[in-house]
């Protein structure tokens, strides 16, 4: 491949090798409502996730700390207990002889995944101080491999996203960055590309997140729910290959620590009576 420079006011021609890297490797969440409409139905790591947020209606931390943990080491569950996903039904699902064979390969699989990267970091940037540390390790994040970043100038902030990402050793990278340009955001996803790891970028919904080079782009909002469990209702917006505009229900119990996903109940028209 040529490349043309300029140095010294000339134009240079050099002939270099570009190699490009294709990360297959991707990990499952554990809830098969939400794995079902992944690209893949799984997350690809080497790449950039988006969560995108209504302004004004809080920032979508739980998930980013549920895929974070996901991302970070896929053997193990996260400190909530990943319950089976039943479309719109509360009873656990039973799974079949063929279900058990499938989770044992992916089991396999993600094991290989997670020796590589066992002695990795999560770098979480926190220019407000806003996270809760407890928070994190009660959602099974072990803290003593936790980075927090207080970057406060906003390109600086872009430019710690695009080393964490570029790092081999951070396996996850979470950030609310401000508004990107084209470059920038191309910028984020070739540095995750080189350094294999996910970023998970929390952004407002509107013209301050429309450039993006993301794999997933979940739109999140939070749902009614109870006095002890949170709902949320996430939505895949923009993925390749995946279920593009399909939701599921996001719920955490906090008496139990179980965390499952389950597809809305679709609205019926109510029959008419003669």
């Amino acid at each position: 491949m040529r490349v043309v420079t300029a140095r010294h006011g000339k134009l240079q021609t050099v002939i270099s090798e570009v190699v490009v890297s294709h990360n297959r490797n991707a990990v499952r969440t554990g809830l098969t409502a939400l794995d079902r409409i992944c690209p893949g139905n799984a997350l690809a790591t080497g790449a950039i996730h988006e969560l995108l947020f209504v302004p004004g209606r809080g920032l979508p931390l739980f998930f980013a700390a549920f895929l974070a943990r996901r991302l970070f080491c896929p053997t193990q569950g996260s400190g909530f207990g990943v319950q089976g996903s039943v479309a719109g039904s509360q009873i656990p699902p039973i799974q079949s002889n063929i279900e058990n064979r499938k989770s044992k390969i992916l089991s396999t699989q993600d094991s290989a995944l997670s020796t590589q990267h066992r002695h990795g970091a999560v770098v979480w940037l926190d220019p407000d101080g806003i996270l809760y540390p407890p928070a994190l390790a009660a959602a099974g994040l072990p803290l003593e491999r936790i980075l927090l970043l207080r970057v406060r100038r906003p390109a600086d902030q872009v430019w710690a996203i695009a080393e964490c990402l570029g790092c081999p050793g951070v396996r996850v990278t979470v950030a609310s960055p401000p508004p990107l340009s084209r470059i920038e955001a191309r910028r984020l996803q070739l540095a995750a590309e080189r350094g294999g790891g996910a970023g998970i970028l929390l952004r407002p919904l509107g013209a301050a997140s429309a450039e993006h080079a993301a794999v997933t782009r979940w739109l999140v909002k939070p749902a009614p729910g109870e006095r002890n469990v949170q709902r949320w209702e996430l939505e895949l917006i923009h993925g390749h290959g995946g279920r593009v505009g399909a939701t599921v229900i996001l719920e955490a119990c906090r008496e139990t620590h179980l965390v499952r996903a389950f597809e809305p109940v679709a609205d019926r028209p109510v029959e008419k009576i003669a």
